[in-house]
């Protein structure tokens, strides 16, 4: 498929759950529903379409704004330029002492990878966890459901590279959350 008709599909998917939401919003029929009452005629036409052009445009500006603020957010990431590093430092101290040093790197990002498949679990709320290793670093990496189709065909010992959030850091144990696929070899933002 064309790189442009691909680029409106996913505008088309990111429209339409904005717009539904303005068209059927109960603020504007319940304003149409008064304004045919108290003025006992129905809705014109024109009146009608107007509400549609409005309620289109807004939602344009809408699916925009979310996706202008993930792209902020996506520049906006702190990254960790070695975990290794990170558990090394942390393994010099008892697990209190390192439990509230690692809490400075919490909300960081990391890329791991190239890293192994271990096992993959869907959560009940419809996230997927995976368990992975790098070298002699341990994760567990929590997926939302929109990466549902590409996780649930990995296989054990398969190698891939993901980016992640640091949720926690636990001996050589690093919890992910906000975790995202990336090709093998990609090189971190």
């Amino acid at each position: 498929m064309a790189p442009a008709v691909s680029d409106f599909f996913r505008f088309l998917r990111a429209l339409w759950p904005e717009w539904i939401v303005l068209l059927t919003g109960g603020t504007i029929f319940a304003a149409l529903s008064i304004w045919g009452l108290v003025g006992k005629n129905a809705i014109s036409k024109p009146l009608s379409w107007g509400v549609v052009a409005a309620t289109f445009v807004m939602a344009c500006f809408r699916a925009w704004r979310t996706a202008d603020r993930a792209r902020a957010e996506r520049a906006e990431r702190v990254f960790i330029d070695s975990p290794k590093a990170v558990v090394e430092a942390l393994a010099k101290h008892t697990s209190v002492v390192a439990e509230h040093l690692s809490n400075d790197y919490v909300g960081q990002w990391i890329k791991v990878g190239p890293a192994e498949v271990h096992n993959v679990r869907r959560l009940g709320s419809g996230r997927i966890q995976v368990f992975l290793t790098s070298g002699e670093i341990e994760y567990s990496a929590f997926f939302s459901r929109r990466w549902k189709d590409r996780l649930m065909y990995l296989e054990l010992h398969e190698v891939v590279s993901i980016l992640g959030q640091i949720e926690s850091i636990s001996d050589n144990i690093i919890t992910l959350a906000n975790c995202e696929f990336q090709p093998v070899g990609a090189v971190t933002p």
